[in-house]
Formats: structure tokens, C-alpha cells, sequence
């Protein structure tokens, strides 16, 4: 273990890598026997026996959004991380070098003001409108990703590793935090998943624990849970609409902010936080995107079955405006990374069930380019340093959305 390297291990539920029936198969099952994310009575054979009926529809719906024969969410896994670790550790050369313009501790100062940093200067252009409103809105409720004004951290001292894992497929979870722990004192996980999703986070959490008693880890690590509250955050998704509604020259008359759907059967304890989250950033991109929007609806995708689901439903949503022959973009800011619920759910089978009857026009918002995450990524392992360098100053705010454990 390097005592001054720091690990990030940027976590997701993957996609079936090669595109064949068998992968897809193993990945359905992987998917369907997590007891934490499915909440359903599903057994070892049931799993096998849906994933054997599903896996070649799917590996058709995967080889039609394919890019070079790979998933879009694996190759954008890939941009993540490699952005992440070219901006981390050049910062971090920089400020040994003494020639940073800015410590990570300004910069979180910065963010807290509603200032955009100058790494993410595309997503400012693009988004201006987003960057001003961000100011207005109360500091306090910025969300548990951010640190109180005036705590500081200094990171030259650091080496920085970015680790690629996922749930379902590969590049597997296990051997990505193995290889973490191996090497780095400091291990943080960062699910990519904006809302608190209670199932995701607690099959990534038993994982980590498997993974940290099999290596006897005695560093420090934490697992980020939620930061769709984080300006940075925010001011992509809001700026990312106004990018795409600029290029595309359209002036849609209702934005649709669609979220991931679930099945009621669920807790309370998981729907709860996770549709709370969903409804406080659908108003945040409201406000943030004001001028651009002459009016927004909230909605939930993914329904399966014939049990209630989160709603309002899409497809009843998409219904009322295609009667109403008004014209729809759709934005999808529960993923960081588009993938086939995105690309292909969204995209494709809505963008059909919508013009199909009768919709006039239907423009799908894209998530922002995986690299202008790096500035939101870098911001929250500067409040993991920071957590453990001025604990006595951190907010409850931060604890609230960390799992802190382990020594240094």
C-alpha cells in the first residue's frame, strides 16, 4: 500500500462485454439475483429462466446502440475515468509545482458562491444561465456532497489512481476495489448515481465490506451516497439542456425531466429519499434553466409489469402531450452516463410511442460528455481529504452524505 495515493473507484452496474447471448445472460442473472436493487421474490431458477427468455431481445437492443461493439456506458466509463485521473494528477503536479492559480480549498469555496471552476469552461458557455442562478439559491442547501466555506485541503501531497468497477458486468467491482485497496491509503467510491437509490448503494456497500475484510484493509475509505444536490452537479444537467436545445435550434413547448422508475413493492425507507431527490432536481433544473423553459414536466420511466411503479409514468406523460400536439425534449439526469435506458428505452421505443400518436416533434437531451464530470469528481475526493483533515469542521451536511470508515 502507497501511503500518499488515493485511490477513486468510479462505480456503475455495467453492461454485458462481448456483446453475445452468454454475457448478456450471466449479466441478467447477476442483475435479477441482487436482492438489494430488485426487490422481488426472484429465486436462483427463476433468474435463470428470465434471463434465458430476455437475453436475446436484449443482445439486439445492445448491438443497436452500440458504439465500435461495445456499450456507449462502458466506453463512457472509460472517458470518466481517464479524464479524472489526467485532471487529478495534473493538479496535483501543478500545485507541487507551486504554479496552481487556485487550492482545491478555494475552489470549494468557489462552488459554494456558485462559481463554476475553469475546467469545466465548455459546460459555463453552454450554461450561463444555469452558473447565475446556481448563485441565487441558499448555500445551505447545496446538499451533503459540499464542505462548510472555510474548510481547506492542500492535495499536492497526493498520488492519484482511477479505478473502473461495475455491479453486473465487467470490469467487476471486487477486482477494482481489490486493486484500490492494494495499492492506495485512501480508497474513495463513487457510485454514479446522483439520487439516493438505497438498493444500489447497499449492494455496493456489501461489496466494499467483502472486499475490505478478504484484503485486510486498514486505510481509509468512504462511499459517496447521492450528490444530485451538488451545484456542479446541477449546473451540468441545467447546462446540458440549454447546450442541446441551442445546437439542435429547437424551442420544444414542455421539457420532460424523466427519472428511473420503482416498482412500489419496494420500502418506503428506499423510494422515499430516491423520489425526493428526483423531484428536488427536477426543480433545481427548472429554475436553473428558467429563460430557455415555457414549461416542464416530471416523469418516471422503466415501469415493468403490471404492479404500480413511481409515477407519474412516462408513457402516460408522452400520451397527454402528443394529444395535446405539443412539442417535447426529453432530459434523463438520473444517469451520468447514457446507457441502454437512455439510448434506447428513451430514445427509440418513446420516441416512437410519442410520434406515433401524434406528437409533433421529439428531441432527446443526451447526458453531458463523461469529461465534464471531472471538476464535480475532483470536487468530491477534495471533500473526502478534506473530511479526514478537519473532521472537527465538517458539516452535517458532508456526513450525512459520506460513509466514512476504516483508519488512516
Amino acid at each position: 500500500m502507497t501511503q500518499r495515493t488515493v485511490g477513486v473507484v468510479l462505480v456503475t452496474t455495467g453492461s454485458p462485454h462481448p456483446l453475445t447471448a452468454a454475457t448478456v445472460r450471466d449479466y441478467l442473472m447477476r442483475f435479477l439475483g441482487d436482492k438489494h436493487l430488485v426487490g422481488l421474490p426472484f429465486s436462483s431458477l427463476t433468474s435463470r429462466l428470465i434471463a434465458h427468455r430476455r437475453c436475446r431481445h436484449l443482445l439486439r437492443v445492445y448491438r443497436e446502440i452500440a458504439d465500435h461493439g461495445r456499450s456507449p456506458l462502458l466506453n463512457g466509463l472509460d472517458e470518466m475515468a481517464l479524464s479524472l485521473s489526467l485532471s487529478l494528477n495534473r493538479r496535483a503536479k501543478e500545485e507541487s509545482a507551486g504554479s496552481a492559480g487556485e487550492a482545491p480549498g478555494n475552489t470549494q469555496q468557489n462552488v459554494m458562491r456558485g462559481e463554476l471552476p475553469q475546467a469545466e469552461s465548455s459546460a459555463q458557455q453552454a450554461g450561463s444561465t444555469a452558473t447565475a442562478a446556481i448563485s441565487e439559491e441558499n448555500p445551505a442547501s447545496a446538499g451533503p456532497a459540499l464542505l462548510t466555506p472555510c474548510d481547506t485541503v492542500l492535495t499536492s501531497a497526493f498520488n492519484y489512481r482511477v479505478y473502473q468497477g461495475c455491479l453486473y458486468g465487467a470490469p467487476f467491482l471486487k477486482d477494482a476495489l481489490s486493486a484500490a485497496f492494494a495499492h492506495c491509503s485512501r480508497v474513495l467510491i463513487l457510485p454514479l448515481f446522483p439520487q439516493v437509490w438505497n438498493g444500489l448503494l447497499d449492494s455496493v456497500s456489501e461489496c466494499v465490506s467483502e472486499c475490505v475484510s478478504a484484503c485486510h484493509y486498514t486505510g481509509r475509505y468512504a462511499i459517496v451516497r447521492g450528490f444530485s444536490s451538488h451545484p456542479l452537479y446541477r449546473i451540468q444537467v441545467a447546462g446540458q439542456l440549454i447546450r442541446v436545445l441551442r445546437e439542435n435550434r429547437v424551442h420544444p413547448d414542455v421539457i420532460v425531466v424523466s427519472f428511473h422508475g420503482l416498482p412500489k413493492t419496494l420500502s418506503g425507507l428506499q423510494e422515499r429519499p430516491y423520489v425526493r431527490d428526483c423531484e428536488e432536481l427536477y426543480e433545481a433544473v427548472d429554475r436553473l434553466a428558467t429563460d430557455h423553459l415555457s414549461s416542464s414536466r416530471l416523469a418516471f420511466q422503466s415501469r415493468m409489469g403490471p404492479l404500480p411503479w413511481t409515477g407519474p409514468y412516462l408513457t402516460e406523460v408522452l400520451d397527454d402531450l402528443a394529444a395535446r400536439r405539443q412539442s417535447v425534449a426529453v432530459i434523463c439526469p438520473g444517469f451520468m452516463l447514457d446507457c441502454t435506458e437512455t439510448l434506447h428505452e428513451v430514445n427509440i421505443r418513446m420516441r416512437e410511442h410519442y410520434l406515433s400518436r401524434g406528437g409533433p416533434h421529439f428531441t432527446f437531451v443526451p447526458a453531458p460528455a463523461p469529461e465534464h464530470f471531472s471538476s464535480l469528481c475532483m470536487s468530491l475526493v477534495d471533500s473526502f481529504l478534506q473530511q479526514e483533515s478537519s473532521s472537527s469542521a465538517v458539516s452535517q451536511r458532508f456526513l450525512a452524505g459520506f460513509k466514512m470508515t476504516g483508519e488512516i
